[in-house]
């Protein structure tokens, strides 16, 4: 579904992210794990036109070659980025917010819907489909996030620190949500500091250090790897 080959994203003549392939099949969640300032998010960036790629880059999405689209055109291609720190429109309702992550749709009915699918997802979002976003707890706000770019009814999720300052019991419930996405077709990539919970529910892992894919496979065997373990889950 997803196919990145030689991405590179510089910062002047920093390389964020340096040379790095991968790719991402239909249905499977893959995590990218790493330290602070690895290249996790600066690639999920440059996925959705948000970082400027290098020239020998090559970004496809269900065939189609991204890189030279705007991240507009991305989103309505059905590739949605739920960034890191929720950037909900604070001011806006719950329901203005989901209405905004539906703006490439015209279609009344399909909106109906997938606002509705987003309801039977968070509940709680329904409760509170008239309050300020401001106003919400953070994990409301992560829900609030995610629940908007499913909104689009895309078909790819590129998912930075869902877990970010949320409370461990908050976590596993955000973490059962995109399992329950999976289950019903969504393809997941995930950027998380969460690396035991990420690689828990993954399919596939990518280990970035310093710009560059270090190590990658099955994420039980990432998860196993001895280095792994002293490096990202405290064993």
């Amino acid at each position: 579904m997803l196919e990145v080959k030689n991405l590179v994203v510089n910062y002047g003549s920093i390389k964020g992210v340096d040379d790095i392939s991968f790719h991402v099949d239909e249905g499977e969640i893959v995590t990218l794990i790493g330290a602070n300032g690895a290249g996790k998010t600066s690639t999920l960036r440059a996925l959705s036109g948000l970082n400027k790629v290098g020239a020998v880059t090559s970004i496809k999405f269900m065939g189609e070659e991204l890189t030279k689209m705007t991240p507009h055109q991305i989103v309505a291609k059905g590739l949605n980025h739920v960034p890191e720190g929720r950037r909900i429109f604070y001011s806006m309702t719950v329901k203005e917010n989901l209405l905004m992550g539906a703006w490439t749709d015209k279609d009344t009915a399909t909106i109906k819907k997938n606002m509705e699918r987003a309801y039977t997802l968070f509940p709680r979002l329904k409760e509170r489909e008239s309050q300020i976003g401001g106003t919400l707890s953070g994990g409301e706000q992560q829900m609030l996030a995610v629940a908007r770019a499913l909104m689009t009814g895309g078909k790819m999720l590129l998912l930075d620190e869902p877990s970010m300052g949320l409370a461990p019991i908050v976590v596993r419930g955000i973490f059962d949500i995109i399992q329950e996405l999976q289950k019903e077709g969504m393809t997941i990539l995930l950027v998380e500091q969460n690396a035991n919970m990420a690689l828990s529910i993954a399919n596939r892992a990518y280990v970035l250090e310093t710009g560059k894919i270090s190590l990658e496979g099955p994420a039980a065997e990432i998860k196993a790897n001895d280095q792994v373990r002293k490096s990202y889950l405290g064993a």
